[in-house]
């Protein structure tokens, strides 16, 4: 059963302010993933049939795995979408969907209106459509609220439709539309629209990393325990200074969950 949107925009806003972020301004993609205490993540090519997965202990460490091949902004919404299952109770394993996956379960759906507010609270996404919009609701107008908030325009469809600002008819018209060429064209990047790691090297970010600095910083391991770490999390620009394309497998991961659950800080 689906959670009434209200409940889910609640907890979006008590999400954002625990994590030190107001209910206004956009959120950058690194500060959500270092705010967040105990989460590792991980950016690496995936199938596009899957924008990303989570893996939580019972001790709320995890290790949330992003498709890189996907965009700047698909990223931005699965990170999004992530925190929801992150703050389930409990221990949690989830292989979420691509979006535009048709048939989901109800808790992805929930998952992805979390995403939604969290992104775009409610205050803030009314302010800049009503207020710096001017609510005009026009081509210029939809670059400028995915480009502010860093969404897909699909995202931002789905949300003017549950808004009762757009009805599906003249959606399917902006879904239609070519927005890279329309970015360009009116003055914007394409920056968002763009896979957010055009290599297949694989990055590591957040506890994990931060956890075996404050290993070695404390003696507790030695610098080539560290390094190992480092190599492990395939952070080899960290041990020397270049990125790595060893994958050690698309299961490496694992290891990297069952050092992020275990440790003690």
């Amino acid at each position: 059963m689906r959670l009434d949107n209200n409940i889910i925009s609640l907890k979006a806003d008590e999400t954002r302010l625990k994590l030190g972020f107001d209910l206004e301004s956009p959120i950058d993609f690194n500060n959500i993933v270092s705010a967040v205490k105990g989460l590792t993540l991980i950016e690496m090519p995936l199938s596009s049939k899957v924008s990303g997965m989570i893996f939580k202990s019972s001790t709320d460490k995890a290790v949330v795995v992003i498709n890189s091949k996907k965009s700047y902004s698909e990223c931005r919404i699965a990170l999004g979408h992530e925190l929801y299952h992150y703050y389930s109770n409990g221990l949690v394993k989830f292989v979420c969907p691509s979006s535009e996956i048709l048939k989901k379960e109800d808790v992805e759906y929930d998952a992805d209106m979390f995403s939604s507010y969290f992104l775009m609270p409610i205050g803030a996404f009314r302010k800049c459509f009503f207020n710096t919009c001017h609510g005009e609701l026009n081509e210029k107008t939809l670059l400028y609220i995915e480009h502010y908030f860093g969404i897909t325009r699909e995202f931002l469809i789905n949300r003017l439709i549950n808004e009762k600002i757009l009805n599906e008819q003249d959606a399917n018209d902006y879904r239609e539309q070519d927005v890279l060429w329309s970015s360009k064209i009116n003055g914007f990047s394409t920056r968002i629209y763009e896979a957010k790691r055009s290599d297949d090297d694989i990055h590591v970010l957040g506890d994990y990393i931060s956890t075996a600095k404050d290993l070695l910083d404390k003696g507790i391991i030695s610098n080539s325990k560290y390094e190992e770490l480092m190599l492990d999390a395939a952070r080899e620009d960290i041990v020397f200074g270049r990125p790595s394309k060893d994958w050690y497998g698309c299961f490496y991961w694992y290891r990297l969950f069952i050092f992020v659950a275990m440790v003690k800080t």
